[in-house]
């Protein structure tokens, strides 16, 4: 359980996990946010469980990372699998959202739907998990 509390009236972006069995990051998407920020791996893995902070980082990461893997794969094997077919009923270019949709759907590991969930800054917070699932609580 990761208790927060936040200020102010904007909102803030807290990546959870929205599927039973845990937790998982993709390899891929570790290794591009590695080398975008320049840390090791093992690190970010680590302390995406233990730290409210890292959770609100990386969900500014996913749109990013969308545009990257669809660069990625419309240079690498032609367009004609269904991998980039799929990608593409996902995005149409210029569109942030779908970018990040695909971003979040490629970052999400075995057994693991990551979601960003917009919580209030001025309200305290728990991420409370059961088998995997998460949820978010308010502390009022």
């Amino acid at each position: 359980m990761i208790i927060a509390e936040t200020s102010g009236t904007e909102m803030k972006r807290v990546t959870i996990n929205e599927c039973f069995g845990g937790f998982n990051l993709t390899e891929e998407y570790l290794d591009w946010l590695n080398v975008s920020r320049g840390e090791e791996q093992e690190s970010i893995q680590d302390a995406y469980d233990d730290r409210h902070e890292v959770r609100e980082m990386i969900s500014h990461t996913f749109s990013d990372f969308g545009k990257y893997i669809l660069t990625l794969s419309k240079y690498n094997g032609g367009r004609d699998n269904k991998f980039n077919d799929f990608l593409d009923g996902l995005c149409k270019d210029g569109e942030k959202d779908n970018y990040e949709a695909i971003g979040l759907h490629m970052a999400s590991g075995f057994s693991c739907r990551l979601t960003i969930i917009n919580v209030p800054n001025h309200i305290p917070y728990v991420i409370s998990e059961y088998d995997g699932y998460e949820k978010i609580q308010y502390l009022i």
